[in-house]
Parts: C-alpha cells; sequence; structure tokens
C-alpha cells in the first residue's frame, strides 16, 4: 500500500464533544443541494492552532489550544441557531460605524 504525504488536522477530546454538541444542537439547519452544512476551518500558528467550526446558519464554535484557549465548557445559549432578526442586527450593527443613528431608530422601533 503507497503512503501519502500530507497534513492532517484532528479534533478530539473534549474539543470533540463540544463539535458533537453544536452539530446535534444546529441539526435543522440549512443543507445544501450535497448535504454540506459546516465547514471546519484550521489555523495553525505559532501560538496553537485555532479550530472554528462554522454552521450554515452563520454561527461558529471555537474550539482548539490557541494562546492557551479554554472555552470552560459547551455554552448552548453563546451557540444557539442564528435566526433571520440576528443576521439583520449583525449587518446593522456593522452599518453603525457610519451611521449611529439608524441602529439607535431601529433599536428604539422608531424607523417609521
Amino acid at each position: 500500500m503507497a503512503q501519502k504525504d500530507g497534513i492532517t488536522f484532528e479534533i478530539k477530546g473534549n474539543d470533540l464533544k463540544n463539535v458533537n454538541k453544536f452539530c446535534k444542537q444546529h441539526k435543522n439547519c440549512f443543507h445544501g443541494a450535497a448535504g454540506e452544512q459546516f465547514v471546519y476551518s484550521f489555523l495553525p500558528t505559532g501560538l496553537g492552532l485555532l479550530t472554528t467550526v462554522k454552521c450554515s446558519c452563520g454561527q461558529t464554535l471555537e474550539i482548539g489550544d490557541f494562546m492557551d484557549y479554554d472555552s470552560g465548557g459547551y455554552d448552548e445559549e453563546k451557540c444557539r441557531v442564528l435566526t433571520e432578526e440576528d443576521h439583520v442586527r449583525g449587518e446593522l450593527r456593522k452599518y453603525d460605524c457610519k451611521n449611529k443613528n439608524l441602529l439607535n431608530a431601529l433599536e428604539n422601533k422608531n424607523f417609521m
């Protein structure tokens, strides 16, 4: 059997448990035509490995040994499924840097 060269990233231990919880919590989110739902990104640095799991709803989970990062366990509220309203508010917060009055009006529901 021929040996292949390459790079392998692993998720194991508590990180794997947290990923499984995240995937279970997001099981009803959108699946693409080929069944894709999660994007795994691995960022190796001199400070450690930062691993990010991103669901199709936009929510992310960060795990790994990046700068002695300790998540302190899985937080269901922090990792909740993002709604359309969350996306709208997120875009408005980005826009808020240019126009604070718009965000204030929307948050106070004085936008009509």
